[in-house]
């Protein structure tokens, strides 16, 4: 069995942490909360910004993901469960969904809600079934 000297072993580890491929945990939440506070501060103008860049974090910053849906702020609520739903957490990301359309933010309401619809519509893990039954939770809560 061949040996991986130290000094190669800890050089392709920093390039990994440089490169945001193996972030620790505290350097993922503080990218994740930056974002949140930039689509925060924003009012949801850099809603669709905010998006991509916790797309780009990749399935690490799942669990930081995850805390931008007990945030106040609707449209924080609402990338956190577009990324979500892309990493297969469809539940809670319907679900926080859900609770911006019940809330009082119209417009956040209406983006949530065609949201909601697109993720469903496009998911091809669902069945047709899945997806009317989805759309109909959806109609009884609106």
């Amino acid at each position: 069995m061949t040996r991986v000297p130290a000094t190669l072993a800890f050089a392709f580890v920093t390039v990994l942490v440089g490169s945001g491929l193996l972030l620790p945990a505290q350097e993922s939440q503080d990218r994740v909360d930056k974002i949140f506070d930039r689509i925060e501060e924003s009012r949801g103008t850099a809603l669709w910004g905010g998006i991509r860049d916790l797309e780009d974090l990749g399935r690490g910053s799942v669990e930081g993901i995850r805390k931008g849906l007990t945030r106040a702020d609707a449209y924080v609520r609402i990338a956190a469960s577009k990324v979500l739903y892309a990493q297969e957490h469809r539940d809670e990301a319907l679900d926080a969904l859900a609770k911006v359309m019940a809330g009082k933010n119209a417009h956040a309401k209406k983006i949530a809600a065609d949201m909601a619809s697109s993720l469903v519509s496009a998911d091809r893990n669902l069945a047709g079934t899945e997806k009317q039954k989805i759309a109909g939770s959806f109609e009884r809560q609106a």
